[in-house]
């Protein structure tokens, strides 16, 4: 008294399970802006020469980018290697939030690093394996590059470090 039960299977097709997505845990912008994106007061975001790069337009700009689930617990450090240029104040500094699962974004999972603002290439290593809110699935990342108008960024590579 049932109708038979049939599935793509049982006709020749299928499976529709898609291949995975390889999780880097590496930027270097050789193949576009890699998922990152301009969250507030960032202008003319491209790639330029395998750099990201843009213009600040407030003293609050900010990046964001869908990590796909990074695990904490593998990744204790990020090295940076960006240049900053323009009016900077007296201390500059950066910063990197993260969100664990769907949860919000707040300064409490957050750090701020010094920042050179003298339009040089530096190299940044954030350690993030001691702080007490690194911890299980990232899923998104916001990096605030500096907190001042007017700065010129690029960044060359943006790299979690395995520890």
């Amino acid at each position: 008294s049932w109708p038979m039960n049939v599935s793509p299977r049982d006709v020749g097709l299928g499976p529709y399970d898609f291949p995975p997505v390889p999780r880097a845990y590496a930027w270097r912008f050789d193949e576009g802006l890699e998922g990152w994106a301009a969250m507030m007061n960032i202008s003319n975001l491209r790639v330029q020469d395998g750099m990201m790069c843009f213009e600040t337009t407030s003293g609050d700009p900010a990046l964001l980018l869908a990590t796909g689930g990074l695990a904490a617990a593998r990744y204790g450090a990020l090295h940076i290697r960006m240049r900053v240029a323009g009016p900077a104040p007296e201390h500059p500094q950066a910063q990197l939030f993260w969100t664990i699962g769907a949860g919000a974004t707040s300064e409490a999972s957050s750090l701020r690093f010094p920042l050179h603002a003298d339009g040089a290439f530096h190299d940044y290593r954030i350690e993030l394996a001691d702080h007490p809110r690194w911890r299980g699935r990232i899923s998104t990342l916001r990096f605030d590059p500096c907190e001042f108008n007017g700065a010129q960024v690029c960044v060359d590579s943006f790299v979690f470090l395995e520890e």
